[in-house]
């Protein structure tokens, strides 16, 4: 069972560290936290974002920074298929998940390093 938004010690936390199943992950109650954890000020930390698709949603939800395995393999093809993915997603508005999946299903990347998502 995860946490809620009613979740209380938020004094007692610098950072949200979203992890866990993927079905929980990128629910509403890990996006309610995740929202919760901004309005707080606390930094917000997604685990296992090994593609774009889940690279834009840790976006949609204010994630400061993820991370990942998708570098570890085929780090010289990966690393500009990234980069393509961090440019692209800084070129464009934040998009609720639904459209996310939506707009790039039909291009989602394989297993992504640790990468701040905001300066």
């Amino acid at each position: 069972m995860g946490a809620n938004t009613a979740w209380s010690p938020w004094d007692d936390i610098d950072v949200l560290f979203l992890a866990g199943s993927t079905a929980w992950k990128l629910g509403p109650a890990a996006e309610g936290l995740a929202r919760e954890a901004a309005a707080r000020g606390k930094g917000i930390h997604m685990g296992r974002v090994n593609s774009r698709k889940r690279l834009a949603i840790a976006q949609w939800y204010g994630c400061d920074s993820v991370d990942g395995t998708y570098l570890a393999f085929g780090p010289a093809k990966n690393l500009c298929r990234l980069r393509g993915w961090l440019a692209d997603l800084d070129q464009q508005p934040p998009l609720p998940p639904c459209a996310v999946t939506a707009v790039i299903s039909h291009h989602d990347e394989p297993p992504l390093p640790a990468a701040r998502l905001s300066p």
